[in-house]
């Protein structure tokens, strides 16, 4: 059955039904073969059920029917950037949705017409000021200072044109603002866990009652505060290099945040204690 997907035998074998949102398109191999990285495109490739449902919501194989849970109105934009190479944007749909509605269809940026691609980067500009600014009032509310707010935007200014520009700038804004995401918040809670075992440790060392000696009452060290002390510097030296491999600029690199200072001055204490 799948077989005929790749090589027809009948007319009819040479297309492929598409229903979204029950909007239904019969739609031709040669058409979607113009652009074989879309997902449509990529239909045409599926050896098995399995694969195919990857990438549709459901499958008739006897009607050769492909079922997507997606927005029948964008589909006819879809449907015409098939047949011209190009993609408009749709009235009244937000420039939000009109970015997710293409990465699912697999269509890239750059084959938006001319003629909308002003308005879009205007747009775009204008959700990310505005999705900027309601971060602005939540870090607020959180304590936040609208001066480090203002500097953590500054430094991703600084990564246009830069090498790797986007890993690093996603990177840094993980590293610098735990508020940004569940994985900063992630990244954030190890760290400070990190800090408070690093302190304990510390604190326990210092304590006589739990300093450890040999048969020549020479003090040794004891090997469980030990291991927490070097997993805490290798975990310190690691996000440093990390830092250091994604920051914006030398300059932002030595001025560590709030977040990360304790545990730069910590590892900084320890490899001077060699």
């Amino acid at each position: 059955m799948y077989g005929q997907i790749l090589h027809p035998h009948s007319p009819d074998d040479c297309f492929i039904n598409v229903n979204v949102g029950g909007f239904k398109q019969r739609m031709e191999h040669g058409v979607l073969n113009r652009f074989p990285q879309t997902r449509l495109g990529r239909l045409l490739c599926c050896s098995s059920k399995e694969a195919v449902l990857e990438l549709c919501d459901d499958f008739t194989p006897s009607e050769m029917e492909y079922y997507f849970d997606r927005n029948p109105r964008f589909f006819c934009y879809v449907i015409n950037f098939y047949l011209t190479g190009k993609i408009h944007l749709v009235e009244g749909l937000c420039v939000v949705s009109f970015v997710q509605e293409i990465e699912y269809w697999g269509i890239k940026e750059r084959h938006l017409d001319y003629c909308c691609s002003n308005k879009f980067y205007e747009l775009m500009q204008l959700a990310e000021d505005k999705s900027w600014d309601q971060r602005s009032d939540e870090l607020q509310s959180s304590g936040s200072s609208i001066e480090e707010l203002s500097v953590l935007k500054d430094d991703i200014e600084m990564f246009e044109g830069s090498w790797c520009a986007d890993v690093r700038r996603n990177i840094w804004i993980r590293l610098e603002d735990p508020a940004y995401s569940t994985s900063a918040k992630v990244m954030a809670v190890a760290s400070l866990s990190a800090v408070i075992v690093s302190i304990v440790a510390m604190c326990v060392h210092s304590m006589p009652d739990f300093n450890q000696v040999d048969h020549n009452e020479r003090e040794i060290e004891n090997p469980v505060l030990n291991f927490f002390e070097n997993l805490c510097v290798l975990f310190f030296s690691g996000e440093f290099l990390l830092r250091l491999a994604v920051a914006p600029s030398q300059e932002v690199l030595v001025q560590p945040s709030q977040y990360h200072r304790p545990n730069v001055n910590y590892a900084l204490l320890f490899y001077f204690s060699l």
